[in-house]
Order: structure tokens, then C-alpha cells, then sequence
């Protein structure tokens, strides 16, 4: 929690100099979002929390989109405000889109790569996933963050040997902080 405070108040300064940053909005929404993520993944996940933090993840993404919808970053802020709204509505293509959209400017983009990875994990298309999530792993190899798609999706094919050879490699990089 010490970290995601500290990145929020950078966030926060970046805004206090500039209100009009998108990338600062971006970077918040991304932050709110991942904070959810793993705390969910680490079933961490506290009553309100995803209202809370969903909320503010959304505002911030669509702050960013409003100040610069061409930028590859703000297309995944968008394409996650949509992600998180096909909970309940079952609407996936909206999401997909701006996810899609962000890929086709920012192909190489670890976290773009990442979030696709995880859509479709979410939807169950695990083996589209595969090379998104490789690719973000490639892109960010010291971040412990893209295995948790890799382990998730082995462990749902059944496949429990490469899911823990992941899951290790993953513990490698982050040992002092379980990161799924």
C-alpha cells in the first residue's frame, strides 16, 4: 500500500503543476486499476474497494481520453473503463475496440500488451491470450505484473506445470511480496 500511495502522490503533483496532463489521469487510472487487479488476485480485495477505486479509475481514464483521445495510453485508460463496465452490462466490444485501438498505435507497449492479455483471459479466450501476455513479459521483464495472466491462464488449461514454472519465475522477481 506504501508504493501505491507514493505513485498516487506523484500522480497528484504531476496534476497539481499541470491539471491538464492526460497522461497523469492515464497514469492514475492505470494505477487504481492494477491496485484492484492484484488485490484481487491476491484475494486482498476489501468491501468498497472496487466501487471506490473502479470509480476513480474510471473518472481519470475518462479525463485522459477527453484531453487526448489519439494517445496510446489514454485508448487503454478508455478501453479498461470499458473492460470494467461489461461486468454487469456483458458488453465486451467496446472495451475490446479501444484495447485494439490502443495495440494498433502502441504495438510494443508492455502494458497494453498486458491489459489485452488479461481481456482475454477474463472472456475466456485463453489461448489468445498467450502471446499478449508473452509480450508483455518480454517488454517488462523485471515487472512481476504479466505473470499473473501466464499463471492464471495455465492453471485454467490444466497445465499446472508451466503455471508453477511461471509462478516461480514470477516469486523470483518480487519474493517478499506474493504477487498473485
Amino acid at each position: 500500500m506504501d508504493e501505491f500511495n507514493r505513485a498516487k502522490e506523484q500522480y497528484n503533483k504531476a496534476l497539481g503543476i499541470d491539471s491538464l496532463y492526460p497522461q497523469a489521469y492515464t497514469g492514475l487510472s492505470e494505477l487504481y486499476d492494477t491496485y484492484l487487479y492484484v488485490k484481487l488476485f491476491q484475494n486482498k480485495l476489501e468491501p468498497g474497494d472496487q466501487k471506490t477505486y473502479g470509480k476513480k479509475r474510471d473518472s481519470c481514464a475518462n479525463k485522459a481520453y477527453h484531453l487526448a483521445p489519439y494517445l496510446p495510453q489514454t485508448l487503454m485508460a478508455k478501453g479498461n473503463y470499458y473492460f470494467s463496465l461489461a461486468a454487469t452490462t456483458g458488453n465486451h466490444d467496446s472495451a475490446f475496440f479501444y484495447l485494439k485501438k490502443a495495440y494498433r498505435v502502441a504495438p510494443n507497449d508492455a502494458q497494453i500488451n498486458f491489459n489485452i492479455s488479461r481481456f482475454y483471459n477474463v472472456i475466456g479466450l485463453f489461448y489468445q491470450a498467450r502471446p499478449y501476455m508473452e509480450k508483455a513479459r518480454q517488454l517488462n521483464p523485471i515487472s512481476p505484473l504479466p505473470y499473473l495472466p501466464i499463471v492464471y491462464n495455465y492453471l485454467t488449461l490444466g497445465d499446472f506445470d508451466e503455471a508453477e514454472k511461471y509462478a516461480n519465475e514470477g516469486l523470483q522477481l518480487n519474493p517478499m511480496k506474493c504477487f498473485c
